[in-house]
């Protein structure tokens, strides 16, 4: 019965928060496949949740054979912290996508509280994004790149562009047996950047994630789950089955897709846990929307590392 309500309440809680949400214009945000293994990326109350050190590193090429194609670098690293009693995160970011480059860095504290049913935890994250842009790699209807550098057109620059602006973050997430809820708000500042003459609007966005953990056989367990992410004027989603065998060999599929359009990629999803310690995961991207024909797809590899503060990692940790 409890699980019912919670799953009841994140959706009203998502509900509200979609109804009240935010105008102006879109904007594309970071995909991963994998975000079950990287969620301190998006939901600060994910931070410290387990009990050990963890140190994720993601790398994505997305639209390979593309030019400009998006790339990500992420690295993640968060630890509980008893005295504080819940956990920090510390986060750094690269995204390129064409002319644009964009680098965060964050801090993130959670405040985790154990409860009879269960444990929540709510968190928040603080730091600062520079957004670039170069000039350079622009091209105008009517520049001319032959010898050099010349837009014939005053409002876009020829070399590069920067702008500093902050950056703040909340997240709750929530663990009931085997059912987790998630729900955080990135980007809660809304912000506009001046780049010379070009401006990017920066959007607050919303973040809604159900996962469950079902026990098929003693060695073989199906994660089920779903992300929705939000800037009330475009939604997508991602669902996803994982299966885990042995805990330690991973496989499944997950389906990417913008509300009220047609579906954007499935993902075949991969991964091993080398020893208590380590796990790297691989996700390949296929597309199945208009822009198949122009790209080759998009891979996505991810290295966790956990371990306990002893030094010695957990008997048999769950990596998802």
């Amino acid at each position: 019965m409890m699980r019912h309500r919670l799953a009841i309440y994140f959706i009203l809680i998502l509900g509200i928060f979609f109804v009240a949400c935010f105008s102006g214009n879109a904007q594309t945000s970071s995909n991963y496949s994998q975000y079950y293994l990287n969620r301190q990326a998006f939901n600060p109350g994910a931070v410290g949740f387990e009990e050990y050190l963890t140190a994720s590193l993601l790398l994505r090429d997305q639209w390979l054979t593309i030019e400009g194609e998006p790339v990500l670098q992420n690295l993640n690293i968060s630890s509980p912290v008893k005295i504080a009693r819940g956990g920090v995160g510390l986060q750094l970011q690269n995204e390129y996508s064409g002319a644009y480059k964009t680098t965060a860095l964050s801090f993130s504290y959670a405040y985790k509280k154990g409860l009879s049913w269960g444990s929540i935890s709510l968190g928040f994250s603080a730091g600062v994004v520079q957004k670039v842009i170069e000039g350079a790699k622009l091209r105008a209807p009517e520049g001319i790149y032959e010898s050099g550098i010349n837009h014939n057109d005053p409002n876009i620059p020829i070399g590069s562009e920067r702008a500093l602006i902050p950056d703040f973050g909340v997240g709750l997430f929530v663990q009931k047996e085997d059912l987790q809820i998630g729900l955080s708000l990135k980007n809660a500042l809304q912000s506009k950047v001046s780049l010379n003459t070009v401006e990017i609007n920066t959007k607050p966005e919303i973040y809604g994630e159900i996962r469950y953990i079902y026990q098929v056989a003693s060695e073989v367990a199906i994660y089920p789950g779903i992300l929705v992410k939000t800037d009330g004027i475009k939604s997508q989603y991602d669902v996803n089955a994982i299966a885990e065998v042995q805990k330690n060999f991973y496989g499944g599929l997950s389906i990417r897709g913008v509300l009220g359009n047609k579906r954007d990629a499935v993902a075949v999803i991969t991964g091993v846990k080398l020893n208590n310690k380590l796990y790297i995961g691989y996700a390949y991207d296929i597309g199945i929307s208009k822009l198949r024909s122009y790209n080759g797809g998009s891979h996505e590899l991810v290295i966790s590392y956990r371990m306990d503060f002893d030094g010695i990692s957990s008997p048999s940790p769950r990596f998802l």
